[in-house]
């Protein structure tokens, strides 16, 4: 599966991890020698941190836990071959709560519901914890919301404020689209970005692509119009996106705002660390908000929580659930700290946490950290995604993940001139084909 942060193209590194611990009755392997974890997360301070914790963890144990790094993009590969080959890993970074619930669907993992449940279930913010036939498959440590960046120093020279609705972000994004400068970067490639980072139009909408018993409810009586009007935002405003947006990628969508291109895109905190290494003038003058919606008093998020998932076929599954809940009892700060700004926690400890609260960059952009709380006030924030939308948890979600049917209905009206009310038309019939109901 094709995530987010594929654009990082770090180079594959390897560590050493110790782990140990009792083995749970029901599970195969007692007594592991080595344990394998297979890690997406790209940024160096994380792998430099994990590579770390190596030497401490296998001081306190003498059962070695092989870890490997891979970009995101490779991990869902990655981990489908090595169960095919016979030698699955025991512990996997997954990018999309859909990838756990695919790897569980077909009866790749085990559950990590009772190590969620020592933490407290009551610390786990809104949407974080996610249920598949009753179980809890990952193990949440950052929401990665979406949301929009804007300069704050160009709302101010023209004397703006944020959007409160839709029309007032039109009429702003008209201000900003003068020579060479676009009001904003909104992806329309068929790729992983345009279905992240590309679909807060839709939530701002109303739209929904699933009603309460798996039914497709796209192009219902009550949704469609929703989504015609979704297509149609993005048809009046085309002309305010640079040029490349049906082919844009993750970074295209930093490059746009770091090269000052536009007055807006889409993000999450990963951006504040590269404005802060190269651009500081604009860390010192952005700003970031949810997506407007039709209400003053409501704005759009996507969520694409990051996890751990134990998978079921590894020869020392025990020993990664022991792994798992020492790291995330004992290492969790410390872990989301190598990258403070981007991964948000899920935990609500965490925020109160004094290490973490008051970590240099939570400290100097405290304004981009209370916005981004205030996303998990679920009475002013529409928090969706392609792969919750839904009554739950299916492996629905996934494969039109998976198959860009959301990017390729875009397309269909911004680059075939197909009709908005039949595009939605042909991606509510592609997902009832992926579903075997067509």
């Amino acid at each position: 599966m094709v995530t987010r942060r594929s654009f990082l193209k770090g180079t594959a590194a390897t560590g050493v991890l110790a782990a140990g611990g009792l083995a749970a009755p029901t599970l195969v392997f007692a007594q592991p020698k080595e344990v394998r974890w297979l890690n997406n997360e790209p940024d160096p301070n994380t792998i430099k941190f994990l590579n770390e914790t190596a030497v401490e963890y296998e001081k306190k144990t003498g059962v070695k836990v092989l870890m490997e790094h891979v970009p995101v993009a490779e991990a869902y590969p990655k981990t489908i071959a090595s169960i095919k080959a016979g030698r699955a890993y025991d512990l996997v970074t997954v990018g999309e709560v859909s990838m756990a619930v695919l790897l569980a669907g077909e009866g790749h993992c085990l559950p990590v519901t009772d190590v969620v449940k020592k933490v407290g279930l009551a610390d786990f913010g809104p949407k974080s914890l996610w249920y598949f036939k009753n179980e809890l498959y990952l193990y949440p440590y950052d929401y990665n919301f979406c949301y929009l960046f804007y300069r704050r120093d160009w709302y101010e020279q023209k004397g703006l404020k944020p959007a409160k609705t839709l029309n007032e972000f039109t009429e702003i994004l008209k201000t900003f689209t003068a020579g060479d400068k676009r009001g904003w970067s909104q992806p329309l490639s068929a790729h992983a970005t345009t279905n992240w980072a590309g679909v807060n139009v839709l939530w701002a909408h109303g739209v929904r692509l699933f009603g309460d018993n798996w039914n497709v409810v796209l192009d219902s009586p009550e949704v469609k119009p929703k989504a015609v009007a979704a297509l149609n935002y993005l048809k009046a405003t085309f002309p305010y996106m640079p040029k490349g947006m049906p082919q844009a990628q993750y970074a295209d969508l930093i490059n746009s705002f770091v090269a000052e291109n536009v007055a807006h895109t889409f993000y999450t905190g990963r951006l504040i660390h590269h404005l802060e290494k190269v651009n500081p003038k604009i860390a010192e003058s952005y700003g970031i908000m949810g997506f407007p919606t039709s209400s003053p008093d409501k704005w759009a998020v996507t969520h694409a929580t990051d996890g751990w998932v134990v998978i079921k076929e590894g020869r020392s599954n025990a020993a990664a659930l022991k792994l798992l809940e020492w790291f995330v009892t004992e290492r969790l700060v410390d872990y989301l700290r190598t990258v403070v700004l981007h991964y948000q926690p899920v935990q609500r400890s965490v925020y109160k946490n004094p290490q973490w609260a008051n970590d240099p960059l939570v400290r100097k952009h405290r304004h981009a950290v209370d916005a981004m709380y205030a996303f998990l006030d679920e009475k002013r924030t529409a928090i969706n995604a392609i792969d919750i939308d839904g009554p739950g948890l299916d492996v629905i979600q996934g494969k039109v993940w998976n198959a860009f049917v959301i990017p390729e209905m875009y397309q269909e009206v911004l680059l075939k001139n197909v009709d908005p009310a039949r595009a939605v038309e042909n991606a509510a019939a592609r997902i009832r084909k992926l579903q075997g109901r067509a």
